[in-house]
């Protein structure tokens, strides 16, 4: 176990929770790229400093089968709630970092005004390195649930963008498992996001996939692809997910991005903006609601991104 130890230690250095790393969507037909490649290299949603988005802009309005979205910015809480009423949003997953007087005030605040109008808020955070630092993980649950009454966590924490995914996938594996089963009794829904490839990662008990299944109450496939049918489109790579969701009897939900990725266009909608985004998730909506029980919208990745589309 030496071994184990001291490559948790390596990893956790490279992964430190402030130089954490967002892996890209950029996979190839159900494979992970490894996380030293450049297309899986990517800046943290926490510490990106985009360029000022608008409020809201005459582009972005509902879209159908959408019903949730990421939050990773801090916004004023009656600007957070009215974007969130105006699009449509039932779900939002409201990021929760760093503790400071001012920010949890308003997260407390985004919380309550968004409530009140019938969505429901989820605490969001997550970084690599907590598929084994684990202490990280549960300080941060605990912390976000006796900040606001949140309606769960939502977790995305991506064990595929550590450095050594490849070499100690099994380790790793193991170690996200057991996380989950560490937040879990907590209190509230446990939601988690997950890559699409993980049906194909096999394990003792089955796939990694049906392993987050059986832990969680709820999926949302990063299933980012900006068309709908055909090879390495949205439904092509979400199946895997929809099917395993629907014989677990678990909800699912897809995903679509709209920030900007270098390296993998196809993976978002910041090329193609708003009416194009609409089309294809109306599409995708209309196709996984006629097949898989369990699944029940779509996430926008993000709001900041969705409201800078262009038309």
């Amino acid at each position: 176990m030496n071994h184990l130890r001291s490559f948790h230690r390596v990893a956790a250095h490279l992964w430190a929770p402030h130089r954490a790393h967002r892996l890209a969507r950029c996979f190839v037909a159900g494979t992970i790229l490894a996380a030293g490649s450049a297309a899986a290299a990517g800046v943290p949603r926490s510490d990106r400093v985009p360029a000022p988005h608008p409020v809201s802009t005459p582009a972005a309005a509902p879209i159908r089968g959408v019903d949730s979205m990421w939050v990773w910015r801090d916004r004023p809480a009656g600007n957070l709630a009215t974007a969130a009423q105006d699009l449509g949003i039932d779900r939002v997953f409201l990021f929760v970092g760093k503790s400071s007087a001012s920010g949890d005030a308003n997260i407390a605040r985004s919380v309550r005004l968004l409530q009140v109008r019938g969505i429901s808020v989820f605490a969001l955070s997550g970084e690599p390195a907590w598929t084994f630092q684990h202490k990280a993980a549960l300080a941060w649950a605990h912390r976000a649930l006796a900040l606001a009454p949140f309606d769960g966590l939502h977790l995305d924490v991506e064990p595929a963008a550590l450095p050594h995914w490849r070499k100690h996938q099994q380790v790793l594996v193991a170690d996200y498992l057991r996380l989950l089963d560490r937040l879990a009794p907590l209190g509230g829904p446990l939601e988690v996001d997950a890559q699409f490839a993980y049906g194909s990662i096999t394990t003792p008990d089955g796939t990694f996939a049906d392993d987050i299944l059986s832990r969680v109450d709820a999926v949302t496939v990063m299933s980012y692809r900006d068309r709908a049918f055909g090879n390495n489109s949205t439904t092509a790579v979400a199946a895997d997910w929809l099917q395993r969701a629907a014989s677990a009897g678990k909800p699912v939900w897809l995903a679509a991005e709209t920030n900007r990725e270098p390296d993998c266009p196809s993976c978002t909608f910041y090329q193609e903006g708003q009416t194009r985004m609409a089309k294809v998730l109306g599409q995708v909506d209309t196709w996984a609601g006629a097949r898989y029980p369990t699944y029940q919208g779509i996430s926008i990745e993000d709001l900041d991104g969705w409201l800078a589309l262009k038309p």
